[in-house]
C-alpha cells in the first residue's frame, strides 16, 4: 500500500516562495521530526483558508485536495469560500495515481 503524501500550504510574509525558503522548511521539519514528516510539495497560498471564528479551514482544504467539487462542500461557516478555490485543479494538486490521497 502505498503512503499517503504529506502537503504543506504556506502564507509567506514576502512572497514568492523562493526555493532556498523551501528547502530551509524542509531541513527544519526533517531535524526537528523524521524524514517521514516532509512534505511531498510545498505550496506557497495567497490566504489561508479559515473559519468565522478564527479555525483553519482543514476538512474542506482536504477534499478538495483529494477531488471533491467545490460546490458540494459545506462552506457556511468559511470566512472567505471563495479563497478555497486556488485548491480546485491546482497543477501542483493533481494526483498522478488516483489510490493517493493527500495528508494535510
Amino acid at each position: 500500500p502505498s503512503r499517503p503524501r504529506s502537503i504543506l500550504f504556506v502564507k509567506p510574509t514576502q512572497a514568492p516562495l523562493k526555493p532556498a525558503v523551501v528547502d530551509s522548511i524542509k531541513l527544519a521539519i526533517r531535524q526537528a521530526l523524521s524524514t517521514r514528516h516532509v512534505p511531498a510539495k510545498v505550496i506557497e497560498l495567497p490566504k489561508i483558508p479559515y473559519t468565522g471564528n478564527g479555525k483553519r479551514l482543514e476538512v474542506p482544504t482536504k477534499k478538495l485536495v483529494n477531488g471533491v467539487k467545490f460546490e458540494s462542500l459545506n462552506l457556511s461557516s468559511a470566512e472567505d469560500p471563495e479563497c478555497l478555490r486556488v485548491f480546485v485543479n491546482h497543477p501542483e494538486l493533481r494526483l498522478e495515481d488516483l489510490a493517493v490521497k493527500a495528508k494535510l
